[in-house]
């Protein structure tokens, strides 16, 4: 064999172990991607907030008819600020990002809330919240709501 015949053939056989070795980094990678990203414990990050399937008044969560949909909005109450006698016909799910949130449900009593604490909010039971912090509350609230439909209703106080 002449030694360009050699040389081409040792040229090839690298660049194949070459290419091997590269998809073997790739895959090694991707592969560990992939076992890990359904295992929380490898996100270092993580921490769970909420996993429930009660409302914070014990009751089942009911999702509405499909299509269904997704909205998110941050509620800022200033101190001493109430929001407006309401009910939720859909879930909810509350964030406590900061302050501090009395809730009073009709029927049922006062909930007291602090920075950090998720929920799910009552469904079709009538309810205030009021800051009672020093400080402005927010909460992210997230609405499960069917396409079309009111995440909240505006209702009278209770016994009027």
């Amino acid at each position: 064999m002449s030694r360009s015949i050699i040389t081409a053939a040792v040229r090839r056989r690298t660049a194949f172990a070459a290419l091997l070795g590269g998809f073997a980094a790739l895959a090694l990678p991707l592969s560990a991607l992939a076992q890990d990203s359904h295992d929380p414990a490898t996100y270092q990050q993580v921490q769970p907030v909420l996993k429930t399937t009660e409302t914070v008044v014990g009751q089942p969560i009911v999702f509405p008819a499909a299509p269904n949909g997704v909205t998110a909005v941050i509620v800022t109450l200033g101190p001493g600020e109430a929001t407006a006698w309401h009910r939720h016909d859909a879930p909810m799910f509350a964030y406590i990002l900061e302050g501090d949130l009395t809730v009073t449900y009709e029927g049922i009593g006062e909930k007291s809330y602090t920075a950090g604490a998720a929920l799910m909010e009552a469904q079709q039971v009538i309810h205030q919240g009021r800051n009672t912090g020093t400080g402005p509350v927010r909460i992210l609230t997230v609405f499960l709501t069917g396409e079309g439909s009111v995440p909240t209703t505006m209702t009278e106080a209770p016994g009027k």
